[in-house]
Parts: structure tokens; C-alpha cells; sequence
């Protein structure tokens, strides 16, 4: 099993729940029904951070190893390069209306990264 990473609610009702599982994934299920939702994300090292852009279109995760990861999260494929810290990344998150993310890391410092 997994650690639940977290829920995506739609007017207060959970719809898809992620799992960071031991085999390095974050699998998708819908709540309703238990059903694997999307294709599985392969992961490395452990995700600290994970959001959603406004439009739900684009997942951004970031974690342990130093780096950031935009996702077209529905296909499992990154929607841009792997975006680089020195230090494990803390805090993530999308720029509403930009392709912007900024990142604090374990260091204290935080970047701002266009990511198309």
C-alpha cells in the first residue's frame, strides 16, 4: 500500500485520491470506487509537495530529491524538463494565470522558474 499523498475534492466530495506507493508511484483512484483512475506517475524520490494548476490540467510535484516536475498528470508524461534545486524542495507552487512556479527549499531559499 501507500501513504495518501492527497484528495481532489469537486464541491466537497472526494473524486480522485493519490497514492505514493512503495514501488515509487503516485497512482490515481477514484473515490466512488476504488477504480485506478489515470495512468500511474513514476517517481524517484519522495514527493514533499503536490498541486494542481487552476485548471486541474497540470500537476506540479516536488520533493526530496532537489527537484520540481510539471506533469500533464491525466497522460503520466512531464510537461517540461525536470526544474532543479540545490536542496530538497519544502514548498511548491503554480503562478495563477502563468507558467511560473516558485519553490522554497530545505535551505531557505526560494526560485521563481518559468517552466514552458
Amino acid at each position: 500500500m501507500g501513504r495518501i499523498l492527497w484528495d481532489w475534492r469537486t464541491g466537497g466530495n472526494p473524486v480522485v485520491r493519490a497514492v505514493g506507493a512503495s514501488e515509487m508511484q503516485i497512482r490515481f483512484h477514484a473515490i466512488s470506487t476504488g477504480a485506478a483512475a489515470p495512468p500511474a506517475i513514476p517517481y524517484v524520490e519522495w514527493p514533499f509537495v503536490s498541486r494542481f494548476n487552476e485548471t486541474r490540467e497540470l500537476l506540479l510535484t516536488a520533493g526530496d530529491g532537489g527537484l520540481a516536475r510539471v506533469w500533464h498528470w491525466k497522460q503520466a508524461r512531464l510537461a517540461c524538463p525536470k526544474l532543479p534545486r540545490a536542496d530538497a524542495i519544502m514548498a511548491a507552487c503554480f503562478i495563477p494565470g502563468k507558467p511560473w512556479v516558485i519553490t522554497g527549499a530545505r535551505d531557505g531559499t526560494a526560485a521563481s522558474t518559468d517552466w514552458k
